[in-house]
């Protein structure tokens, strides 16, 4: 008895896993570029949104959900400059993206708020911040993210 066909089917075998292997991490890469490299240019609505506030480490607030029912918009245009809108009043900012680290950072009115950008999609995009302040000698905390939805 020949062992040469069962080496051919072995080889056959072998050559389907690389096949699969190679289809995996071609497909995990093509997934994961949208992730890494976000096409952020267009306008974006602002959906939803979720607050946490801290009062000297003590939670005063814990995700606090709530739908936006006004109109705010963020118009991200190719030259890293764009349009914050909210109720009809334009605001000029400018934004950059740093793909490595996913972060998201828009100078508005000469402050700049750095955003955590937890997902993003195609249409979709959560985008996630965290502040801290004192008042009164109080040290204030608050989490907040933000969901956008790709208008144009």
């Amino acid at each position: 008895m020949s062992s040469v066909p069962i080496l051919i089917e072995n080889m056959k075998k072998i050559n389907l896993i690389f096949s699969l292997l190679a289809f995996a991490f071609v497909l995990s890469a093509c997934v994961n570029l949208e992730k890494v490299l976000p096409q952020n240019t267009g306008t974006w609505k602002a959906v939803s949104g979720k607050t946490s506030t801290f009062e000297d480490g003590v939670a005063v607030v814990t995700d606090s959900t709530y739908t936006i029912t006004e109109e705010i918009t963020f118009q991200f245009n190719e030259d890293g400059t764009g349009v914050y809108t909210e109720d009809g009043q334009d605001t000029d900012f400018e934004w950059s993206y740093n793909a490595e680290d996913e972060k998201l950072s828009m100078t508005m009115d000469g402050i700049t708020i750095v955003y955590d950008v937890l997902e993003f999609t195609r249409n979709t995009m959560t985008i996630f911040t965290s502040f801290e302040f004192e008042f009164f000698g109080i040290n204030i905390k608050t989490d907040s993210s933000l969901d956008l939805e790709k208008t144009e």
